[in-house]
């Protein structure tokens, strides 16, 4: 086989394999969502895209009335849909916030919890 044919089919090759490599990219970052966009979603749409953020959020909430109710405040939807936001008196201790929910409920993906400073203190 001659360079020119080899080199043909390797661009082929690429020009095939490239979009499927670039798909999981765009799936992994997902747009922000408006309330619009969720309020005109059909019911299971919304179950689909809600569902993750309402495991992660109950757990949260189990954990920060729970074990770390020393410097939970509260959680909350983000708003863009797409994460929830947990508000800790100590942010340096997020990551072990974190693995207690993760010990709480392993199938909760805790890559959708921000951890945000509290603003006020526990009472």
């Amino acid at each position: 086989m001659n360079n020119s044919l080899r080199r043909t089919l390797a661009l082929v090759g690429v020009g095939v394999v490239l979009p499927f490599l670039a798909a999981p990219a765009d799936a992994a970052a997902p747009r922000p969502l408006s309330v619009e966009a969720v309020a005109a979603m059909t019911p299971e749409r919304q179950a689909t895209v809600l569902e993750p953020l309402r495991l992660a959020a109950d757990a949260v909430a189990q954990v920060g009335q729970g074990t770390r109710a020393d410097i939970y405040t509260q959680v909350e939807m983000a708003a863009d849909y797409r994460s929830v936001n947990v508000y800790l008196t100590d942010v340096r201790q997020g990551r072990a916030f974190i693995a207690a929910v993760r010990r709480v409920n392993p199938k909760v993906d805790t890559r959708l919890i921000n951890v945000v400073q509290s603003r006020k203190s526990r009472q």
